[in-house]
């Protein structure tokens, strides 16, 4: 790899050697030597160059006036023009040149100067005798532009016919700025031919470069991205900056700004926008900080030498510019060889655009101050070299935007295609949970039932062993949604009256053989203070046991786990405690375990499934108003302590026997299309001495509903199922409630744990309590014993005394 990199490099630099012999060749064919001022002899067939034929007489106070000067004949030296620099001070430079036309022609000659920047140009033709002026031509930009010959990169004079063999010819110049000087001699059909050619290529390299703005403001419009914006200011200002150096913009410049403020804006504007292009090209913020930061640094400087422009002299502020731009120029060319040898691949187009422009700009900053030969031909290699790096780069940049563009198309359809598969499976959970979760529930009811009659030791074992399977199945279906659900918090919780105590024993006698096998004891260690009845979600509350449970056991070393349950300091607070004598919990695991994201992301999902399901204990605790803790407790043991918010239920707290004569004789409509849900309800409600219908569908419990109302009859209660074909049980109970004949019964709706409505929801159709399954029997006979009293004590007829009390207590915790 690395000979791979350093063979590419020395292709690269051989490249640039030979761009830069290659233009100092073409820099140097009309550059000429230094040689002694003679009479130009003209030859109609070719252009002249009349570099090394002209002397120089240096005004230093820029007053001489023609009659002054010719008086000074022995005062003029020869020069080379290509490094003719014009003062900013007064001094105006006077040249003077022979020609001799030993057959004159009849189209007559032009004289051709460049650049088109002077401020003065004045021409005295002299005759040769007499030294009177046969004419006098000006031209420059101080003059106005009447006095501009013809429409040229440069001026174009032409020579009055003198009679005779010869003419001496005076130029008077003067500027503000360094000019490199070229003077060319030709007929009228060369120059101007020469000249249109010039106008036509230089139209269609600015064509060029208006196509490359176009189309990058094109990309910008669909892509979005500031990168073409950048570079199409780069390439504007670049072509501006040519064509007012050409003088193509000299007649439309406002007479009072400076010409090289304007080129010094135009340069450093072009610099700006080149290095915002490249930090956004390379995303340096992104990839490399240190580029970043020297690109900003850069983009200081330009801004700053724009503002000194305005303070300094011209000349200083030339130098400054060039300094700068060639600073620029070489910042660019190593940051693309440094992102090639990153690997980085969109670099390839763009080291190529700067091997192809820097080097040219380079040799014109150079030649500008007579370090390289100057030629006027220096700005068609400009030019031409502005427009192959915007076609590079152009084609770069719709590359890039087609490659960003098919990212952003992947990343669509990969998000899509996880959006429908999360949906898909979202789905597919939810129909494995409203499938499998009704017959488990009418499994552990139906084992709930069996453990009510009279069983020997072996049937009762077996019918454990029974429910203790529903269970962990019910467990099983209750995580599958427990991750994305607390992700997202969509978790509700039940506030239904349920044991404490019961569900404790319940849970340990569940956990007992889990454990038995792992060569550990559990024991259950309650507080007497427990109250009979409270207040919650006792699903979630064994799913917060099952967690901590599961999470000991898994580091358990044959130890003894005892749970222990006391009220906390602050009402209607608890404390669930799980103490483990042989832990082989360690500090680290301790402190990953508190370190990690509890909220079910990415984090929590690296560790084992004891810990996930300690994740969602967690964080169902915290959605239950309490805390879960773990903290080791010695060298070998380690305390679970889970703190719960419940709070007690006051206002059906009686025994079996008066919830028992609440309930007896009161007629119960059972809508479920599970038939065994519907039996376990029904056998449960008929032990409690109820008369109960049950029917599987709800088209069929409407029509019954209404024909027992048509006899005078009427329903104490209604247990419906959620989710049923046809007719939902949402709809049941909107279609109850809207009828005056069965709007005073009283609906209790049974849901699956995926398909729970929202509360306000099931009120606004009448529904009083929602519960989800599988639910308990206490927790069912006191649910229906406290509608049924509240139903009561809802009609003033059949309002009894004694129930004024329970009343009044609902109506507070309410």
């Amino acid at each position: 790899m690395v000979d791979a990199k350093q063979g590419a490099l020395q292709q690269i630099a051989l490249i640039c050697c030979r761009l830069l012999l290659a233009a100092g060749g073409l820099l140097c064919l009309p550059g000429g030597v230094c040689a002694a001022a003679a009479a130009v002899e003209i030859d109609h067939q070719r252009v002249i160059d009349l570099t090394p034929h002209v002397e120089i007489l240096p005004d230093r106070e820029g007053l001489l006036q023609l009659r002054q000067v010719l008086t000074r004949d022995g005062h003029f030296v020869p020069f080379p023009t290509d490094r003719l620099s014009l003062s900013t001070d007064n001094t105006a430079y006077w040249l003077r040149f022979t020609l001799v036309d030993r057959q004159p022609a009849a189209q007559g000659l032009l004289l051709s100067l460049l650049p088109a920047n002077l401020d003065y140009v004045d021409l005295f033709q002299l005759a040769d005798t007499g030294g009177g002026v046969l004419a006098h031509r000006q031209a420059g930009l101080a003059y106005p532009n009447p006095h501009r010959n013809v429409r040229q990169a440069g001026y174009l004079f032409p020579l009055a016919q003198a009679g005779t063999a010869s003419a001496t010819y005076y130029l008077r110049l003067q500027s503000d700025r360094t000019i490199n000087l070229a003077m060319r001699l030709g007929s009228p059909a060369q120059l101007l031919g020469e000249g249109a050619r010039t106008n036509w290529w230089a139209g269609h390299l600015f064509g060029v470069l208006s196509l490359l703005i176009v189309v990058n403001l094109l990309q910008l419009r669909r892509d979005k991205n500031r990168n073409p914006l950048w570079y199409s200011g780069f390439l504007l200002l670049a072509a501006l900056y040519v064509a007012t150096w050409w003088g193509y913009t000299a007649d439309h410049l406002p007479a009072t700004v400076a010409l090289d403020l304007i080129t010094a804006a135009l340069s450093y504007g072009a610099l700006l926008c080149y290095s915002e292009f490249s930090r956004g090209y390379f995303e340096t913020r992104r990839y490399f900080a240190n580029w970043d930061l020297a690109l900003r640094v850069f983009t200081g400087l330009a801004a700053s030498g724009l503002a000194l422009t305005l303070l300094v002299p011209i000349n200083t502020s030339a130098v400054l510019n060039a300094a700068i731009a060639a600073g620029g120029m070489l910042l660019f060319f190593t940051l693309g060889l440094f992102a090639v040898f990153q690997g980085m691949r969109r670099a390839q187009g763009y080291t190529l655009a700067r091997a192809i422009t820097t080097p040219v700009i380079l040799c014109y900053i150079l030649s500008r101050y007579q370090f390289l030969p100057w030629s006027h031909h220096i700005f068609w290699l400009l030019l031409a070299a502005i427009c192959i790096e915007g076609t590079v780069m152009t084609y770069a940049l719709i590359q890039q935007s087609i490659s960003r563009f098919n990212r952003r198309m992947r990343r669509h359809y990969e998000a899509t295609l996880q959006r429908d598969t999360r949906r898909r499976d979202a789905r597919t959970l939810r129909r494995i949970n409203d499938e499998i979760r009704t017959p488990v529930s009418g499994v552990i009811g139906m084992a709930e039932l069996l453990l009510d009659t009279t069983l020997s030791r072996s049937q009762r074992d077996q019918v454990l062993t029974i429910r203790r399977a529903g269970h962990s199945l019910l467990r099983w279906l209750t995580r599958l949604g427990d991750w994305s659900a607390l992700r997202h918090d969509r978790v509700r919780l039940e506030s239904v009256p349920f044991e404490l105590k019961a569900l404790l024993e319940e849970f340990v006698e569940d956990c007992r053989e889990r454990a038995e096998d792992r060569k550990a004891s559990l024991r259950l260690q309650p507080d007497p203070r427990l109250p009979q009845l409270l207040r919650g979600d006792p699903q979630r509350l064994k799913q917060i046991l099952a967690g901590i449970f599961e999470h000991a056991l898994y580091y358990s070393e044959q130890g003894e786990l005892l749970l222990q349950v006391r009220p906390a300091g602050t009402k209607d607070h608890w404390w669930v405690e799980l103490l483990d004598n042989q832990s082989s919990l360690q500090a680290g695991e301790v402190a990953a375990l508190v370190s990690a994201d509890t909220g079910g992301g990415t984090a929590a999902e690296q560790f084992a499934l004891p810990q996930r399901d300690w994740f969602v204990a967690q964080r169902l605790c915290a959605r239950m108003g309490g805390r879960l803790s773990l903290e080791l407790a010695g060298a070998s043991a380690a305390r679970y302590r889970c703190e719960l918010k419940m709070a007690r239920h006051t206002l059906m707290t009686r025994s079996e026997a008066d919830y028992n004569d609440l309930l007896r004789d009161r007629r119960l409509l059972v809508v479920d299309d599970s038939p065994s849900s519907r039996k376990v309800v029904s056998k449960r409600a008929d032990r409690w001495g109820m008369r109960v219908t049950g029917t599987p569908s709800a088209s069929d419990a409407l029509a019954l509903l209404r024909k027992v109302a048509g006899l005078g009859g009427r329903f104490d209660l209604i247990i419906l199922d959620c989710d049923m074909p046809g007719m939902s049980g949402l709809e049941l109970a909107a279609r109850i409630d809207s009828d005056p004949q069965l709007r005073d019964t009283t609906v209790i709706m049974l849901s699956g744990a995926g398909r729970v409505p929202a509360p306000e929801e099931a009120l606004a159709v009448g529904v009083r309590r929602v519960l989800q399954k599988p639910v308990s029997a206490k927790t069912l006979k006191i649910t229906l014993a406290e509608e049924l009293t509240l139903a009561l004590a809802r009609r003033p007829d059949r309002r009894p005394r004694r129930l004024q009390s329970a009343i009044t207590a609902r109506s507070r915790a309410q």
